[in-house]
């Protein structure tokens, strides 16, 4: 059995990295192979679950487990991750069977924790032993009955993570055909498509809309749509999509012919950096927001008066996008890092406050739009992708561009 824990310290110098774990040694070492090979089925970040057979081996990786106590320099919650790699045997795999099941219950987490400490020294420890006894302690079951082979998806519900545990407790695995089998997945934000394109035989991600078990046949890649109601929410989303991106080129052409034929409003003084400033107009017309020497300024069409966010949440990034919801309090900007970023207008404190988003764009953010009752974003970028996302910064929907 091979163990190995990513996670991080306190100071600044401990940051995120992996360690295999012996009974005398915690060295550091790269990303293991086995985890590179699967990681892009999961959504590391939150917590996540796969189980896979590869060749000769087993491999059970969870992820994205918030520590209790633990947080770094900024004051951040610290997460967890543990690999456990197994050689392959029916024995093995029932093991690790059990694991996934605990972690699905939620049993898991507090077990991974406690055996993770700080440490002045090497900026955390592993107790072996804690992690080792997790195993020995494991329920050993007899399994009589072979789960069925189709594929399935669903979403990731308590309801359905419980089934999925039950089904791990009670029934041995479909036996291996082919070299590579991703057994099980649960996830946050996860595609169907991928999930499909790696033939999982179970998976549950946040992003599929069949609320019960949905069967998918591996060799059409194509769900089998039983439950419509999915499909439809599903369509649905692909059009807002498409009506919130023709608004926001109708909105580009408008400013266009704005700033060409219009003198700049009173009171808004309009400076244009070397690099160029950045504007865009909301739904119905009442709103202008622009980038302007690096101040994010939004002004009321009807009115003269000009509100900017405030110094200390000055925008740190460099703005590549930006849209303004209809009433003007919620400014949607996006970074050449591919960060997204929300400012909501307080109206108690009388100004802007702004969080990021999850990162999800690999490289620049081309566009963003929001809804005109601002709770749907959407946003484009350099890697061909398009997401949708709600106020909270979590993504519901996504496409790529072909």
């Amino acid at each position: 059995m091979e163990i190995y824990v990513y996670t991080a310290g306190f100071d600044q110098q401990y940051g995120y990295c992996w360690r295999r774990i012996t009974e005398n040694n915690q060295e550091e070492i790269s990303e293991p192979a086995l985890v590179s090979k699967f990681k892009e089925l999961l959504e590391t970040e939150s917590p996540s679950l796969l189980l896979a057979r590869d060749y000769n081996q087993l491999i059970l990786l969870v992820t994205g487990i918030k520590a209790s106590q633990r947080k770094d320099y900024r004051g951040r919650t610290i997460r967890n991750s543990v690999a456990w790699i197994f050689p392959y045997s029916e024995e093995n795999e029932q093991k690790l069977q059990e694991l996934a099941a605990l972690s699905l219950r939620g049993e898991l987490d507090h077990k991974i924790d406690d055996a993770i400490t700080q440490d002045d020294e090497y900026g955390f420890k592993v107790s072996f032993q804690e992690i080792v006894d997790i195993i020995s302690s494991l329920n050993k079951r007899d399994r009589i009955n072979t789960a069925e082979s189709s594929y399935m998806l669903a979403y990731n519900s308590p309801a359905n993570r419980d089934k999925l545990a039950t089904l791990l407790e009670t029934k041995s695995l479909p036996p291996q055909e082919k070299n590579v089998d991703v057994l099980i997945v649960v996830t946050g934000i996860k595609a169907e498509d991928t999930l499909i394109k790696y033939l999982v035989w179970r998976g549950l991600s946040n992003l599929i809309q069949y609320q019960s078990f949905t069967e998918y046949n591996p060799q059409v890649t194509n769900i089998v749509k039983k439950n419509s109601g999915g499909s439809r929410k599903q369509e649905n989303n692909s059009q807002t999509l498409i009506l919130i991106f023709a608004g926001l080129g109708l909105m580009a052409i408008f400013l266009w012919f704005f700033f060409r034929l219009f003198s700049p409003i009173q009171g808004l003084k309009v400076e244009y950096p070397p690099t160029g400033a950045i504007a865009a107009m909301s739904l119905g017309g009442q709103h202008i927001v622009s980038n302007t020497n690096g101040n994010l300024l939004v002004q009321n069409l009807t009115t003269t008066n000009t509100s900017s966010p405030p110094r200390e949440v000055k925008p740190t990034i460099e703005v590549s996008s930006l849209a303004v919801n209809s009433d003007g309090t919620v400014i949607i900007g996006g970074a050449n890092d591919g960060q997204i970023w929300l400012w909501q207008y307080d109206n108690a404190q009388k100004q802007f406050q702004g969080k990021p988003f999850l990162k999800k764009h690999i490289g620049k953010v081309l566009s963003v739009a929001i809804s005109q009752d601002g709770n749907t974003i959407a946003s484009s970028g350099a890697d061909g992708m398009v997401f949708m996302w709600n106020r909270k910064g979590e993504i519901i929907d996504e496409k790529k561009l072909k």
